[in-house]
C-alpha cells in the first residue's frame, strides 16, 4: 500500500494548471485584509513535483562469484584474446590492455584484470556480463581471456492476479530479446510497468544452471486497487477557516487494468470555502505515455472582511493532459508534458463590479529528475504557458475581468528546482526554488504567488501575488524512527523560507504596488503514528512583513492529522 500512498500524496497533478478562484482587487482598506480567493485558492491543493529517481529498486543481481587465481607461473605477456565478447573491438580494450604488455604479469594480476574487465561491462550498462581467464598455456605471450554476456533468457512474473500476462507482454518482450542485456532496456521496461496504476514491483535475476550467460527474471507483483486518506488541519486563514477537513480517494483500475482515478474534497464544514477535485488517466501503449483529464470546482462565501462585506467566488476548471517518459532509469529520470486549460471563474462583492475570468491556455512542461554521487536528489520543472484567444476566453478588453490590464492572450515561464542532500546519518537539508516571468499583465489565477505550507510558512495561502516572482526555502531535518516502533517515523525540522512578486503595471487605484516581499523561518515535526496515521505540529514566525489579515507578526502554531487507508 506504501506505493499507492505516495501516489496519494501528489492526487492533484503535478503541473496541471487548475481552474483557479477569479477574484476582485478590492481597494486597500479591504485588500490588506488577507482572503482566500484572490485567484489562488486551488494552488493550496497543488504539490510541488516529486522525483522518481530509485522508484522502484532495481532488480537484485546475481551474487557475483570470487574466482581463484589461475594456476601455475607468471607469463610474459605480448598481449591479450577477448574471446566471446560482441560489446567490444580490440581496439576499445587497448588502453586497459597496456599497463601489462612487455612484461611478466602474475596469475593474481590476471585474474585482477579480468575483474576490471567485468568492471568496465557493468560501469556500461551490461550488468549481467562478466570476464575470467580460462585455463591455458601460453606459449606465444598471448593471453585468452573469455567474456560471457549474459541475457535475460525468460521472465516469470508472479501474483499479477486477475491481470492477464499478455498485458505485460510488450515490457517484458525487449528484455527478453536483448543480446546483451543492458541496464537501461531492463531498468526503464520494469519502471514503466511499475508506473501502471495500481502496480508495485519487486525483481530478481537468477542464473540458469548449464546456460552460460542465461538469467531468469522473477518479477513479484503487488497490485492495490484502492486507497485513500483523510485529513484535517488549521491551514486555512481566519476568513476561510482555519480548520479545513479533506478526504481523497484513488482507485484503479475502473476502465481497464492501469487507469488511475483520483478525487479529492476539501470543505470548512460551511460555506466559507468547499473544492472538489476529480481526475482520470490512462496510459497509452506500453512506451510509458498517459492520457488524462480533470475537473474542478470551487466555491467560498466569506463574510470576514468587515465592513459588512461579502465575498462571493466561483470556479469551474478542466485540464486535459498527455505525458512522456523520454528517459526513464532508476538515477535520472526526463519527462515532458503538454495540457490544454480552461478556467471559468466569478467573484462578486457587494457594491463593487461583478469580475469573471474565463482564460483558456496551452502548457508545455519538462521535468528532470537525477540521484547522484554525493547522495543527492535534484529535480528541475520548466513550464511554458501560453494564453488563447477564443474558444470561450475572455476578451482582453473586458470590463469584467480581474485585472483592467490583465491579458488572456498571455505567455509566461515558470520554474521549480529543489535539492535534498544528505549531510549526516539522518541528516538532510532540502533547498528548493518556485520562479515566475511572465511577458504580459496576468489576470489573477495565472499569477505567481507567495505564501502557504510550500513556500511561505508563515504567511496565508497567496499572501503576495505579482506577475512574476520567486520564492526560496531552506529546511534543515533530522529524521529517525522506525515503522514498528511507537511513535514511528518522525522528521524534525527547520525551515526559514522568503518570496518577493512583481507587478509589471500595477493599479494603484486597487492598492497594488510594484513589488512586495516576505520572510519567515519556524521549527516543526512531522510523523507517523503505526502504518496509518499521521500528524504534524509547526510553528512559524512572520519576519519581515505583517501577516495581512492580523496586522501582526506574532508566531503561528499550524498543525494537522491524517489517517491513511
Amino acid at each position: 500500500m506504501s506505493d499507492r500512498r505516495g501516489k496519494l500524496r501528489t492526487i492533484v497533478p503535478r503541473g496541471i494548471a487548475f481552474g483557479v478562484l477569479s477574484g476582485l482587487a478590492l481597494p486597500v482598506a479591504i485588500g490588506a485584509v488577507a482572503v482566500d480567493s484572490g485567484g489562488q485558492v486551488e494552488k493550496q491543493f497543488r504539490k510541488p513535483p516529486g522525483s522518481r529517481s530509485a522508484k522502484p529498486r532495481p532488480p537484485t543481481l546475481p551474487q557475483r562469484t570470487k574466482r581463484p587465481a589461475p594456476a601455475g607461473e607468471g607469463v610474459d605477456v605480448s598481449g591479450f584474446q577477448l574471446e566471446g565478447g560482441t560489446v567490444y573491438r580490440q581496439d576499445d580494450l587497448q588502453p586497459m590492455f597496456a599497463p601489462y604488455l612487455g612484461r611478466k604479469v602474475t596469475p593474481e594480476e590476471l585474474l585482477a584484470f579480468a575483474e576490471a574487465l567485468t568492471d568496465r561491462y557493468h560501469r556500461d550498462g551490461y550488468l549481467l556480463s562478466d570476464v575470467e581467464v580460462p585455463e591455458q598455456s601460453v606459449t606465444d605471450g598471448v593471453v585468452r581471456l573469455v567474456a560471457t554476456e549474459g541475457y535475460v533468457a525468460e521472465v516469470r512474473i508472479q501474483g499479477s492476479g486477475d491481470i492477464p500476462l499478455t498485458v505485460f507482454e510488450p515490457f517484458i518482450e525487449p528484455i527478453r530479446t536483448e543480446r546483451p542485456a543492458t541496464a537501461n532496456v531492463l531498468e526503464r521496461n520494469l519502471f514503466l510497468m511499475n508506473d501502471l496504476g495500481g502496480v508495485g514491483l519487486a525483481s530478481a535475476l537468477e542464473p540458469i544452471p548449464g546456460q552460460a550467460g542465461a538469467h531468469v527474471l522473477v518479477i513479484n507483483v503487488a497490485r492495490d486497487r484502492l486507497a485513500g486518506a483523510v485529513a484535517v488541519d488549521n491551514r486555512g486563514s481566519r476568513s476561510a477557516g482555519p480548520w479545513r477537513g479533506y478526504f481523497d480517494l484513488y482507485a484503479v483500475g475502473l476502465t481497464g487494468h492501469f487507469d488511475e482515478t483520483a478525487f479529492r474534497a476539501v470543505t470548512t464544514g460551511d460555506r466559507e470555502l468547499n473544492f472538489l477535485y476529480l481526475s482520470h488517466d490512462e496510459p497509452i501503449g506500453s512506451s510509458g505515455a498517459r492520457v488524462g483529464v480533470s475537473v474542478n470546482a470551487s466555491d467560498s462565501h466569506v463574510t470576514d472582511l468587515g465592513a459588512n462585506i461579502n465575498l462571493e467566488t466561483r470556479s469551474r476548471g478542466l485540464a486535459i493532459s498527455a505525458s512522456y517518459p523520454l528517459y526513464r532509469t532508476q538515477r535520472a529520470n526526463v519527462y515532458m508534458r503538454g495540457t490544454y486549460t480552461a478556467h471559468n471563474g466569478v467573484t462578486d462583492v457587494p457594491g463593487f463590479p461583478v469580475t469573471r475570468d474565463r482564460v483558456r491556455a496551452l502548457r508545455l512542461a519538462m521535468t528532470f529528475d537525477s540521484l547522484d554521487s554525493l547522495g543527492g536528489v535534484n529535480l528541475l520543472e520548466v513550464e511554458l504557458s501560453r494564453g488563447l484567444r477564443g474558444m470561450g476566453a475572455s476578451a482582453n478588453d473586458d470590463p469584467t475581468r480581474s485585472r483592467e490590464n490583465g491579458r488572456n492572450d498571455f505567455f509566461k515561464t515558470t520554474v521549480y528546482a529543489a535539492r535534498l542532500q544528505s549531510i549526516a546519518e539522518h541528516w538532510s537539508i532540502l533547498a528548493a526554488l518556485n520562479a515566475q516571468y511572465a511577458s504580459n499583465n496576468l489576470l489573477v489565477p495565472e499569477q505567481f504567488a507567495f505564501g502557504g505550507d510550500q513556500f511561505g510558512r508563515g504567511y496565508n495561502a497567496a499572501e503576495l501575488v505579482g506577475d512574476s516572482g520567486v520564492a526560496l526555502k531552506l529546511e534543515l531535518r533530522l529524521s529517525g524512527g522506525k515503522p514498528e516502533s511507537l511513535p514511528g517515523p518522525y522528521t524534525v525540522y527547520g525551515f526559514y523560507d522568503l518570496g518577493k512578486a512583481w507587478t509589471r503595471s500595477p493599479i494603484e487605484a486597487l492598492g497594488e504596488v510594484s513589488s512586495y516581499s516576505a520572510s519567515s523561518a519556524g521549527l516543526g515535526v512531522r510523523m507517523n503514528v503505526g502504518s496509518n496515521f499521521g500528524a504534524f505540529v509547526e510553528v512559524a514566525q512572520p519576519l519581515t512583513r505583517d501577516v495581512a489579515e492580523r496586522n501582526n507578526r506574532r508566531p503561528r502554531v499550524f498543525g494537522g492529522l491524517s489517517y491513511r487507508f
